[in-house]
């Protein structure tokens, strides 16, 4: 029942925004009386909270990472060019499986931060590269995201992990670069 509730709530969001969606429209949409609404929800914006919570908690599961990665397994896939992570592909399989959700949430700029950082933290770039080359490759992410499901005809599954791998590995790749430019920089600035 939870599940019918939120599928109504994210219906009429397609067409407009929460503050203007009441619970009678909601229990119309789930075919539910209000008080099979209230056994569950005591408010609309507490089923829209639980709505992100749930979503992110199935994200979480949804990115498989991998433990661990050697800088020579990178340096593999950045040179198989033609080969996506797995964690890539689950985690976009996913959102394929939940396309409506993601379709209006992804507007929502709170639910964007909570996303970038469930990708920052569950993929294997948190612990590589620095917090701030991390966190824009997950909102990088997002917008790759959002132009997918824009665009579903133009571009598979498959093509989406394919370009987000290569985004990531590159990235990582390309790291000892940054490095080496961040310590110019430095000496640059003590001059």
């Amino acid at each position: 029942m939870k599940q019918t509730i939120q599928q109504a709530l994210l219906q009429l969001l397609l067409t407009k925004p929460l503050r203007h969606i009441s619970v009678k429209e909601i229990t119309i949409e789930a075919n539910i009386h209000r008080s099979t609404f209230y056994a569950y929800y005591s408010s609309k914006e507490m089923l829209y909270d639980s709505l992100i919570e749930d979503t992110l908690f199935e994200l979480e599961n949804a990115i498989q990472p991998t433990a661990s990665i050697t800088f020579a397994e990178i340096q593999k896939l950045y040179k198989e060019r033609n080969r996506s992570l797995n964690e890539a592909l689950s985690f976009l399989q996913h959102i394929e499986a939940n396309e409506l959700t993601y379709r209006v949430l992804l507007h929502d700029i709170q639910f964007q931060r909570q996303f970038a950082m469930v990708i920052h933290e569950s993929m294997m770039l948190g612990d590589i590269l620095p917090l701030i080359q991390a966190k824009h490759l997950a909102y990088g992410a997002i917008g790759l995201i959002e132009e997918w499901l824009q665009n579903k005809d133009k571009y598979t599954v498959e093509e989406i992990a394919h370009y987000l791998t290569r985004i990531n590995i590159h990235a990582l790749i390309d790291y000892e670069n940054q490095k080496s430019l961040k310590a110019s920089i430095s000496s640059i600035n003590k001059a």
